[in-house]
């Protein structure tokens, strides 16, 4: 229970995955979200609606969340303090459902509700007559709705969705924010130019399209794939068959010290995705002050600055990538590095989506 309330300041009621049970998504995402309330010094408390394991397990505890979260908003009206729900949807109906039907729940008990999306299946349900008619249903309870990039912010307008609609991305950890100020290291000159691709291995994050490029590239270009998923073995397998097995490591999945040190060893990280909704892992390059190839996609566009923190490409084919890829030097990947940096501290930081968070948190109460 929340034990440090500032009378007359809201309390904010985070509700989404436990930051502890899984690998990517909202779990990595919240710790961030967490640091940003604090920065703007919002009282925050977390209730956990999906834990990874039994499927009863997982819907347990989100119907726990209907009885501990109007408790916590009692708790706050009698400290003077306005609660408010920062319900952090998903990717995938199941979690667009059981947000949606919540908020309906909330919203009959005077709490007003803000609901963060951060699923690319947005884009796909907006693409079609009945999937958007869900859609609006699950967006009805909302008193705002809190999207990653304006390229998500753009779409939603041109389909007449745009009452209280904030822009708050997902903030930098606080591990990846300190390495984003310490000053980059000079390029060094090295007989080999390291690449490193680091998502899950599913079909539509383009890593077949990463190996399909690197054996368009000279000899000296070697690639690190990091991560998990369905199509490994494919991906395997498609490296076997390019002849370029010497060149490529697969590391599995990494985190801690295993994950930054490949970090610090990368020249440049490569991924051509479409399939992000934002991209943490541009976030983590820049901040590591990598420049970044990849897709000119969607929201990815917000998140890389085509030509300052990497390059951006709008032709999904493996000789205009290596082009690309071949037009970083020694200068120009120390220069996308510095702006990298640059760039992340200032749209990404803690502090920076705090000052959104507190905007929206602030508007929508005070509204009530």
């Amino acid at each position: 229970m929340p034990h440090n309330l500032i009378s007359g300041r809201p309390l904010v009621i985070v509700v989404g995955t436990d930051p502890a049970s899984g690998r990517g998504g909202i779990s990595n995402a919240l710790p961030g979200y967490f640091r940003a309330l604090k920065y703007a010094n919002l009282t925050y408390q977390l209730v956990i609606t999906h834990k990874q394991g039994a499927y009863t397990d997982k819907w347990r505890h989100w119907f726990i969340a209907f009885g501990q979260i109007p408790r916590l908003a009692q708790i706050a009206r009698s400290n003077d303090s306005c609660p408010i729900a920062y319900l952090h949807v998903g990717g995938g109906l199941p979690s667009l459902l059981r947000k949606s039907l919540l908020a309906f729940y909330l919203r009959a008990r005077g709490i007003p509700v803000l609901m963060q999306l951060h699923g690319l299946e947005v884009a796909q349900y907006l693409a079609s007559f009945w999937w958007e008619a869900v859609f609006r249903l699950a967006m009805v309870p909302s008193n705002g709705i809190a999207i990653l990039t304006p390229w998500w912010s753009r779409l939603l307008k041109s389909h007449g969705i745009s009452k209280n609609l904030f822009v708050i991305p997902n903030p930098m950890s606080s591990d990846i924010e300190d390495q984003a100020y310490r000053v980059i290291k000079p390029v060094r000159h090295r007989n080999n130019i390291q690449i490193l691709c680091m998502t899950r291995l599913e079909e539509g994050k383009g890593v077949g399209l990463v190996i399909d490029t690197l054996a368009r590239l000279p000899a000296h270009y070697c690639l690190s794939i990091a991560g998990t998923g369905s199509a490994v073995h494919t991906l395997k397998k498609k490296v076997d068959e390019a002849g370029i097995g010497g060149r490529v490591t697969f590391h599995g999945w990494v985190s801690g010290t295993n994950k930054s040190a490949l970090f610090e060893q990368s020249d440049i990280f490569f991924l051509p995705t479409q399939l992000d909704s934002f991209g943490m892992g541009f976030l983590e390059a820049m901040a590591w002050g990598i420049p970044v190839v990849a897709l000119k996609w969607q929201a990815i566009e917000d998140v890389v600055e085509n030509g300052v923190t990497g390059i951006l490409v709008d032709k999904f084919d493996p000789t205009t990538l290596a082009n690309a890829i071949l037009s970083l030097d020694e200068s120009k990947r120390y220069q996308y590095g510095v702006e990298g940096k640059k760039r992340a501290l200032s749209l990404f930081s803690a502090n920076r989506v705090g000052l959104e968070l507190e905007k929206a948190v602030l508007h929508l109460v005070r509204k009530e």
